[in-house]
């Protein structure tokens, strides 16, 4: 049965206007990534509750399509009014299917005042 087989496949192979199968080409990689913010700009958030909501960005392609995969990182002032992610002043995630990426577990320091989060993605 197995050498029957093998001459139906070859002869299917021989065929005039038979083609092989196109193959996945691998994902190109952008040339231009853009940052959006999602969520948190303006945010106000109250130190005394010592929480603060979650920064939320999306990472575009320069075709504005969403970017998977992408590597983001979010990092916090070394002085002043700011706060920490689990401790440390960096954060790195991954960015979703949407292209989304989620800063989760900032807690805001006790300095009051406005500051800002610098978001850079790869």
């Amino acid at each position: 049965m197995a050498n029957s087989l093998r001459l139906i496949l070859c002869a299917l192979l021989a065929m005039p206007g038979w083609t092989e199968p196109a193959r996945a080409q691998p994902a190109e990689r952008p040339q231009q990534l853009h940052i959006t913010i999602v969520e948190s700009e303006g945010a106000i958030n109250n130190i005394r509750q010592r929480t603060a909501r979650e920064s939320i960005v999306r990472v575009e392609d320069e075709n504005h399509k969403p970017v998977a995969g992408a590597t983001v990182l979010f990092l916090t002032p070394d002085s002043g009014p700011g706060g920490v992610f689990q401790g440390t002043r960096s954060l790195t995630v991954m960015t979703d299917p949407q292209g989304r990426a989620v800063a989760r577990g900032f807690r805001p320091n006790r300095a009051t005042g406005k500051f800002q989060i610098k978001v850079t993605a790869s």
